[in-house]
């Protein structure tokens, strides 16, 4: 799921049904979903697929999990063949790095390894970065940072070596083009959870987050349960936001921004079976409410 200001429209690639790994595209412009058919250059199977918006070129980036690389202007498909590349994955993060002009990749999960990886794509090759990595992990939750100027990560799920055990993470981390580094002087977070929903409000530069799989208690105490909770970070701070109406819980479903109508919004995702209901936040009155524009694709959007 990845906004497109060009086009004024929100894209949305593949996912996961209850029967299938898709290969749809659907467009989400002026409160209506439309199956898009016929693309040129489509790929025909783009699994787990990583996508962002390259600002500079006025492109989509698609990465699909075994790292085959297109991009798209909205009309037309490109492959992209590059002699480098990350490593075949799932559950990755990518963004679109505006300082750096690059698109910054990390981590996954080979169906046996977390992934520490980060690579960064100029519009041309593939670059892998090894200074200082994130610990490996997959289902992270990654962003521009608009305040920081930096690409900042948080939480996930992972492991700190592979004879460890699996780990649910709670911190941040920042990107500055050749290394990672914690981000120390944030002393409260939404709390270890992997999965969850974001996205990047571009009027004000805030993150709005829902949900994910959050773990809660200590020690043996703990469990792991699907999130219903909202959070906004500043580019300093996590403030819990308490809307009187908030969506079902959920992990791996779409937030994005909408560029033709100027709002936020939250699409489908998992909760032991798929949704396809569909959300808009207001950030002013801090509150959520339930839409149901047309021929809504049930699925996992991430």
């Amino acid at each position: 799921l990845v906004s497109d200001p060009v086009n004024k429209a929100v894209y949305l690639f593949a996912g996961l049904t209850e029967f299938d790994v898709t290969t749809d595209i659907w467009k989400y412009q002026n409160g209506q979903w439309t199956p898009l058919t016929g693309v040129t250059g489509q790929p025909a199977i783009c699994a787990y697929p990583n996508s962002v918006f390259d600002t500079d070129r006025n492109k989509i980036v698609l990465l699909c999990s075994d790292s085959s690389l297109y991009e798209f202007d909205g009309t037309t498909f490109k492959n992209v063949d590059t002699k480098d590349h990350p490593p075949q994955h799932r559950w990755s993060s990518m963004v679109y790095d505006q300082s750096l002009k690059k698109t910054v990749f990390f981590g996954g999960w080979d169906n046996s390894v977390y992934s520490d990886q980060t690579w960064l794509y100029d519009g041309t090759n593939w670059a892998r970065v090894k200074k200082n990595p994130v610990t490996s992990r997959s289902l992270a939750t990654m962003w521009y940072d608009q305040t920081l100027k930096k690409t900042v990560i948080y939480g996930g799920i992972g492991r700190l070596t592979s004879l460890d055990r699996i780990t649910r993470y709670d911190d941040m981390w920042q990107f500055d083009g050749t290394q990672w580094t914690v981000m120390s002087n944030v002393t409260k977070t939404p709390g270890a959870r992997y999965g969850a929903q974001s996205t990047v409000d571009p009027r004000n530069g805030h993150v709005l987050l829902f949900g994910g799989l959050r773990v809660d208690g200590t020690g043996l105490d703990q469990v792991q349960v699907y999130a219903d909770d909202t959070w906004e970070w500043d580019g300093a701070q996590w403030t819990k936001l308490e809307p009187s109406t908030v969506p079902p819980p959920r992990e791996n479903g779409g937030m994005a921004y909408d560029p033709s109508r100027d709002q936020l919004f939250l699409f489908g995702g998992y909760v032991g079976y798929y949704l396809a209901d569909f959300w808009k936040f207001d950030p002013a009155a801090k509150k959520w409410t339930f839409d149901n524009p047309a021929s809504l694709p049930r699925r996992r959007a991430r």
